[in-house]
């Protein structure tokens, strides 16, 4: 037992190492357009107290959770790597709550440890932890709403943090509205006692957290804007003849858009002129747009995007071509051990198992309404290493005892 704690923590010095010169090495630059607006939006907030992409006028150009957490950060320092530094905390304290995820479901530290050793190997987190972009937030803050509700307190003020953190998720990917009921079934079918209040008590949090931003957003346009106003582009970019399963962003909208229309239009106006013009294109014909939906979650499981990066010529060059081989060989493996999983007795009867393959499908499901990324899998992806590292140590065990059978026979 010496020997394997000596060994884990090798590992973790050199995969600190590893990460670390990994940041040192991308430095203060941008690989996406995206990286850039939070950035400016940030600096924004914490120079001038305005949340604006110019830094003019009070806007919701996008949802403010994470420009807030970076302009927290900001305060300490402004430079990009710094930032990733401490990214790449929240990753390691990601690790450890799948740890006391991987625990709680199955009471086992090896499966645990193993579960930790999968998503520390596994690229494409460590990837977005590298990058301004707000899944690393989102994972562990949704990996803590998880772990709390997989503890299945019986004390009301659980349930209160639990509206917290759930309206902060919201405030960081607002499409995590829609994992609200599936919170709800599983505190209905947990708690038998004081449910309609502990379900109560979460929802009102919620709502109580979100109004000031939502009365903010009222006062400035005065109308209701549910926490920001990039939705109708993306929900079009999504759903337009010239969408493709994989286009994403990079879908051409331009001949859809009637420029001299939208020049007098402001942002919450011009936020509906993009939600009705995909929801007209959804109507006249709905089941081509069913297809395309399906195809769009498929694409959810696929290894590779269609990328918008701020240069376009490293989309063909051979490092990126190399990094999404890289995510096949190490997606695929986890899809398969989390399909075969539930071909494992013990593994599929555990209901725990099976509520969060639920909310990795519901991931996929939710975004497929917009458009499908590689990167907005990413939080989700430890819930399937979850079940991965369960597998693998029931396939251990199972090789295992069959050798051990088969020398005892020799025997």
């Amino acid at each position: 037992m010496h020997t394997f704690k000596k060994i884990i923590l090798f590992f973790l010095i050199i995969h600190l190492i590893g990460s670390v010169l990994y940041i040192v090495k991308s430095g203060d630059t941008f690989k996406f357009w995206d990286e850039e607006d939070y950035y400016t939006i940030s600096s924004n907030v914490m120079e001038k107290g305005k949340f604006s992409r110019y830094g003019e006028v009070n806007n919701a150009c996008r949802p403010p959770g994470y420009p807030f957490f970076l302009a927290a950060v900001m305060m300490l320092s402004k430079k990009v790597i710094f930032i990733k530094f401490i990214q790449l905390c929240l990753y390691y304290l990601s690790a450890y709550l799948v740890y006391k995820i991987t625990y709680i479901i199955r009471q086992n530290k090896t499966i645990s440890l193993l579960s930790v050793f999968l998503f520390l190997i596994y690229p494409s987190i460590l990837y977005i932890t590298n990058t301004l972009y707000p899944q690393i937030l989102y994972m562990i803050l949704f990996l803590l709403l998880l772990y709390i509700l997989l503890l299945r307190s019986r004390q009301l003020y659980t349930y209160i943090l639990l509206g917290i953190i759930n309206a902060f998720l919201i405030y960081i990917i607002p499409i995590h509205i829609l994992f609200l009921p599936f919170i709800i079934f599983f505190i209905w079918k947990e708690n038998k006692e004081s449910r309609l209040l502990k379900s109560g008590i979460l929802i009102l949090v919620t709502i109580a957290v979100l109004l000031p931003w939502l009365w903010r957003n009222y006062t400035i346009f005065d109308r209701f804007v549910f926490i920001a106003t990039n939705g109708g582009q993306n929900l079009l970019c999504g759903n337009s003849p010239n969408t493709t399963p994989n286009s994403g962003t990079t879908t051409d909208i331009s001949e859809f858009i009637e420029e001299d229309v939208i020049k007098h239009l402001d942002q919450v106006e011009l936020d509906k002129y993009y939600r009705d013009k995909a929801i007209t294109f959804i109507k006249q014909k709905p089941l081509y747009y069913s297809g395309l939906y399906l195809r769009k979650f498929l694409n959810y499981f696929n290894y590779h995007n269609t990328l918008n990066t701020r240069d376009q010529s490293t989309i063909h060059n051979p490092s990126t071509k190399l990094k999404f081989i890289i995510i096949a060989m190490t997606w695929f493996p986890v899809l398969f051990l989390s399909v075969c999983g539930f071909i494992i007795k013990e593994i599929r009867k555990n209901f725990d198992n099976i509520y969060i393959v639920l909310l990795f499908i519901c991931s996929g499901l939710f975004y497929s309404i917009f458009f499908t990324r590689i990167r907005f899998r990413s939080p989700f992806v430890p819930l399937l290493l979850i079940i991965a590292s369960q597998t693998v140590f029931y396939l251990y065990n199972k090789i295992k005892n069959n050798y051990c059978m088969l020398q005892n026979k020799k025997d």
